[in-house]
């Protein structure tokens, strides 16, 4: 019988800890690229790697999967335990061999607890997988338009992030995504020296002060001291080192690898930090002592707002907000259906996706969906009710739609959860904010309702994932990006184009 392929932590930890950072980063950096053209190639397909027996375990013939989470694990536990001063040589069938370790980790505390094992390894993956195009004109369209929409708004998330962090975020979005593109091309580079003209449109901006790169850099770049200390300090275990630990690479995908030198080993976490920043970072700001966070409470109608920017391009003047009473974020009639919206801007916390232990998962769930799913019957009945008020009268089928943020994943067992928790069941949908975009981007050859009428056929049907869902059908529906997204972005970069074209002299780029 063949011996099943099995690494512990420490084991990884101590093969990582005999090369330098800088050198473990590098690889990194190749694969994934690698990675980045692979799944471009092959429509975000897996990537796997046949080993050479020289690499594998025990010579046995392997294939291991080469995935962003591998990756950015590898180059975590090397800024946690590397040394400038390590004395191994790396090379390509050595970096396999970590990669190979990566693949084989288990976690002997976990035995017995599959649910518990799903749980962490599905939260590990997320949201690598997350396509992110979207990413810059979601945050443009959330930071700036949705909060715009709130009458007397609490906070300016604008004025907010410029006050605590020197960048408006408008500046924000573009001095990082000139860094993306820089590290593009260039495979590390010292940003307050100055930024190639590969890069279109830099000089021209009149942005790249020393002040601005430095605000940027305070953001999405770290040494690895800071590294170290952002670990442990949101360490569900305490040490950083766990492998379900939340990764400060979220937080700092960009490492100062000495004396200014900067390097990103994964460009699309760059893309995400980008995204998040604004609303992390308020958040952060705003932390009570007791738990309350004025921030986050307002952000959920930041993001209820955003919702309603997606649905009145999708079905103008026919979104209603705060219908009915109690009120439902968004009712939506679509021909002969009516759609009832709420949308939730709370997540998992880190401790929870981190331990994954039962009592934790059902306590969040409970914030954040429980509640609102249990009240859709009854919200419901009030608008049917009052049908004629809310132009309802004709409706033949009615859709509960449960819009969050981020992916609750993974999404049989979080519906499973959810539906423990209520007292009675409920048909409705649970969508994260990405599938709810592809929802409305969906031609109309189909149709909205017919889609959630297809997903509601069976209990199992309704308990699948929406992007599982998606791709079963990739063959009847028709999709495309979302039509507002799309504007968005390709106004932003047009607005970057015309940045170039004469005008004001621009201020001297960062020296």
């Amino acid at each position: 019988m063949e011996a099943v392929p099995s690494c512990t932590l420490d084991e990884l930890i101590w093969e990582v800890r005999q090369y330098r950072p800088p050198d473990v980063l590098s690889a990194v950096r190749d694969w994934s690229e690698k990675l980045e053209d692979y799944t471009t190639r092959h429509g975000n397909q897996p990537m796997f790697v046949r080993l050479p027996k020289r690499v594998s375990y025990h010579g046995l013939h392997q294939t291991i999967a080469v995935t962003h989470h591998f990756l950015t694990m590898i180059a975590k536990l090397s800024l946690l335990n590397g040394h400038v001063l390590s004395s191994g040589s790396m090379n390509e069938d050595r970096f396999l061999r970590l990669l190979r370790m990566a693949t084989e980790l288990y976690d002997p505390a976990d035995k017995g607890q599959p649910e518990k094992i799903i749980f962490r390894e599905i939260n590990k993956q997320a949201p690598y997988q997350e396509e992110f195009w979207q990413a810059i004109p979601r945050a443009l369209l959330l930071y700036l338009d949705a909060n715009a929409r709130l009458p007397n708004p609490e906070f300016d998330i604008d004025a907010e992030f410029k006050a605590h962090f020197g960048l408006d975020v408008r500046t924000f979005l573009t001095l990082g995504f000139l860094l993306y593109a820089q590290f593009i091309s260039e495979r590390a580079f010292y940003p307050l020296l100055g930024w190639r003209s590969t890069v279109p449109a830099v000089r021209e901006l009149g942005i790249m002060t020393r002040e601005n790169v430095e605000a940027l850099l305070r953001l999405v770049a770290a040494d690895q001291q800071k590294f170290k200390d952002e670990s442990l300090k949101r360490a569900a275990s305490g040490t950083g080192n766990d492998q379900y630990d939340w990764n400060a690479f979220f937080k700092f995908p960009v490492i100062d690898i000495g004396n200014g030198n900067h390097v990103l080993p994964l460009s699309r976490l760059l893309i995400y930090r980008l995204h998040d920043a604004p609303f992390h970072e308020l958040a952060d700001l705003h932390q009570g002592q007791g738990g309350e966070n004025p921030f986050r409470a307002f952000f959920g109608n930041v993001f209820q707002e955003y919702i309603g920017l997606l649905l009145d391009d999708a079905f103008p003047s026919q979104a209603q907000r705060e219908a009915g009473g109690p009120p439902v974020d968004w009712l939506v009639r679509v021909r002969d259906a009516a759609l009832l919206i709420e949308c939730r801007s709370q997540d998992f916390k880190i401790e929870t996706k981190s331990k994954g232990d039962r009592s934790l998962i059902e306590h969040d769930l409970g914030r954040i969906a429980r509640d609102v799913v249990e009240k859709l019957p009854r919200k419901k009945e009030s608008l049917a009710s009052r049908a004629l008020e809310f132009g309802l009268e004709d409706a033949q089928s009615w859709h509960y739609l449960v819009v969050v943020r981020n992916p609750l994943v993974p999404v049989p067992l979080v519906r499973a959860k959810i539906d423990s928790l209520l007292t009675r069941p409920v048909p409705y949908h649970l969508l994260s904010v990405g599938d709810f975009e592809q929802l409305l981007a969906l031609e109309d050859t189909v149709g909205v309702e017919r889609v959630l009428a297809d997903k509601a056929q069976s209990p199992d049907e309704l308990g699948k994932d929406f992007r599982s869902f998606f791709h079963e059908r990739r063959n009847q529906y028709r999709f495309r990006r979302n039509p507002l997204l799309q504007r968005t972005f390709d106004a932003y970069f047009e607005g970057l184009l015309q940045s170039r074209r004469p005008g004001p002299k621009a201020s001297p780029p960062a020296r």
